[in-house]
């Protein structure tokens, strides 16, 4: 069996197809919060999922993160402010953590002992989609004996006009090292396999009325990326803000390994058994 944290997105939906090939029972979690909009737009795949791979082999769960996605973001916040300034406020860094820590937390109470999620290479602003914060989560999952893996990580991205050239951005401090343009256009793309397994309409839906209509909508990377793109890229490298956010979720990842191996030691005690929602 395995876990994968699912939005109902191409990615995320590519991600499942490829396990559901490997795994007996795919559990697909969707979580919802304050900010996430139209969670349940997530079933329209997951209905797809079923009908191609089974009743059995797919199964759904919509689950609360409110309490905490809070708690993740403000534990401590005046010693992240102080240490790491406006990097502390990446929304998407926050709840994607916190996304990874009830999935964890929920193979724990379900004895499965694999994991994934669509993360991709493409996202590399988004900062616990860096490989290097990855592989911080990955050590996270494997200290409480549970695999963890990013299946579609190294599909191409689509053949899109970048979301930052759209902004007229022409400073380009802001891309990453490892990520690699393909010059005869993209190959192997989530779209793509999707539409090869019968799964999509067509190879690219990303940005259509479609794709608005099968997962959830989120904002709040908005400000977060103005101020990199606007503020920090035209006097800062890459480089620089790998190394800062890598320093700042490394920490984080540490606190809450700290905290989860104590919620698993005496649950009645410990901060995170008043957080769990479902």
């Amino acid at each position: 069996e395995i876990a994968l944290s699912y939005s109902g997105g191409t990615d995320s939906t590519c991600a499942a197809a490829l396990v559901a090939e490997r795994f007996d029972v795919v559990h697909l979690l969707t979580y919802k919060r304050l900010g996430l909009f139209q969670t349940d737009n997530s079933k329209l795949n997951v209905a797809k999922l079923k009908k191609k791979y089974g009743e059995d082999k797919i199964t759904h769960r919509i689950i609360k993160l409110n309490k905490l996605y809070d708690y993740v973001s403000d534990e401590r916040f005046l010693h992240y402010v102080f240490r790491y300034g406006f990097f502390n406020l990446s929304g998407c860094g926050v709840c994607k953590l916190a996304i990874h820590i009830r999935t964890l937390l929920w193979c724990l109470e379900n004895d499965i002992k694999h994991a994934c999620d669509g993360s991709t290479r493409d996202l590399y602003l988004f900062p616990t989609q860096i490989e290097k914060i990855n592989n911080e989560i990955k050590k996270m999952y494997s200290h409480f004996g549970v695999t963890y893996e990013t299946p579609v990580y190294d599909l191409d991205p689509p053949d899109n006009v970048d979301l930052w050239d759209k902004m007229r951005i022409s400073d380009k401090n802001y891309l990453s090292p490892h990520r690699e343009s393909n010059p005869d256009g993209p190959g192997m793309t989530t779209g793509k396999k999707l539409f090869e397994m019968g799964l999509m309409p067509e190879e690219n839906v990303k940005g259509s009325p479609l794709d608005f209509r099968m997962q959830s909508r989120c904002f709040q990377f908005i400000l977060f990326n103005t101020y990199l793109l606007w503020v920090y890229f035209p006097s800062h490298s890459y480089e620089e803000f790998e190394e800062r956010v890598v320093k700042l979720y490394r920490e984080k990842i540490d606190h809450f390994t700290t905290l989860i191996d104590e919620y698993l030691h005496d649950r009645k005690k410990n901060k995170l058994a008043g957080l769990l929602e479902y």
